[in-house]
């Protein structure tokens, strides 16, 4: 097997893509502190992504309000869907197939464990 060897403007954008992932998080997790330092409200938004289930009848993702991003892993978007049904295997059970991305402080409006909007696969 072959090895390819990277040039230097290669090599450079890899360490450029890993430093910005890094910042990326970084800064969300600032703001998550910051959020909670100020107390400005009790809960924070996240993105919750699944790649999981793609069929129809699944949600693939949703904004909520929660205090954590651990406790917004655990939350189920078809369970906080007022409009939802009962699908079977529609969201992950288990939270670590669940990705979480901090948004920011939500208003006072929204208490955690509050779905804001979700993304629906319908058949």
């Amino acid at each position: 097997m072959d090895k390819k060897e990277l040039t230097v403007p290669e090599l450079e954008n890899d360490r450029l893509a890993a430093r910005d992932k890094e910042t990326e998080e970084w800064l969300g997790k600032l703001e998550e502190c910051l959020g909670k330092l100020l107390g400005s409200s009790k809960g924070h938004l996240y993105l919750l992504t699944q790649e999981i289930f793609t069929g129809n009848f699944t949600y693939d993702s949703c904004v909520v309000c929660a205090r954590s991003e651990e406790e917004a892993r655990t939350l189920n978007p078809s369970e906080l869907d007022p409009d939802g049904g009962k699908f079977i295997e529609e969201w992950p059970e288990k939270p670590e197939y669940v990705t979480a991305r901090y948004l920011g402080v939500a208003s006072a409006e929204y208490q955690p464990g509050t779905l804001i909007c979700a993304s629906y696969n319908a058949g």
